[in-house]
């Protein structure tokens, strides 16, 4: 008696990858009335309907690889010169202490 119930909810359930599909547009059309109606500042989350087009024009005039490589390189030649920063005068210091005592 009480498997139509159980049948009916497990034929209306869609499988997860359309759920995951649907929530997905459901957050992108939520975020887009949002940003038209003006909850959300377009300078802060501008809608999906002008970002996608930016992306695809990035993409297409490949600046988007070339200044994403850029700025990676960037970060990580940072990143190497404030560890630098960070590590040798210690080392130095230790270097020096050691080579006092040897």
């Amino acid at each position: 008696m009480h498997e139509a119930p159980v049948m009916l909810a497990t034929l209306l359930r869609p499988p997860p990858i359309i759920a995951r599909t649907l929530f997905f547009a459901a957050l992108l059309g939520a975020w887009e009335l949002a940003s038209l109606g003006g909850l959300v500042s377009r300078f802060i989350a501008p809608p999906p309907s002008e970002i996608i087009p930016a992306i695809g024009l990035l993409y297409s005039e490949n600046t988007l690889v070339v200044s994403f490589l850029r700025t990676f390189g960037e970060v990580f030649a940072a990143a190497g010169e404030d560890m630098s920063k960070l590590t040798l005068p210690p080392y130095a210091k230790y270097r020096g202490r050691r080579d006092e005592v040897a």
